[in-house]
C-alpha cells in the first residue's frame, strides 16, 4: 500500500513514469510537511532527512550545472 501513496492519477500526472521535472510538483513546497506527495511524510510528521535530501539535490544540481558550463 506505502508503494502506491503517490500513483494517484487524480493528483499527478502519469504517476508510474519518473520525471525528476515534473509540472504537478511544487519544488518550493517539496521538502515540507505541505507537499502533495509523501516521499517525506506528511504534516508535522514530516522526515527529519527531508533537508539532507533537499541538501544533496541542491548540491548534485550545482555540480552538473558547473560541468556543463564547463563543457
Amino acid at each position: 500500500m506505502i508503494g502506491a501513496t503517490n500513483c494517484d492519477s487524480n493528483v499527478f500526472e502519469r504517476p508510474d513514469k519518473f520525471n525528476v521535472y515534473r509540472p504537478d510538483i511544487d519544488i518550493k513546497k517539496a521538502f515540507s510537511g505541505t507537499a502533495r506527495h509523501l516521499a517525506f511524510g506528511l504534516s508535522i510528521y514530516n522526515c527529519v532527512g527531508a533537508a539532507f535530501a533537499k541538501l544533496e539535490i541542491e548540491i548534485d544540481s550545482t555540480i552538473k550545472d558547473n560541468i556543463s558550463r564547463k563543457n
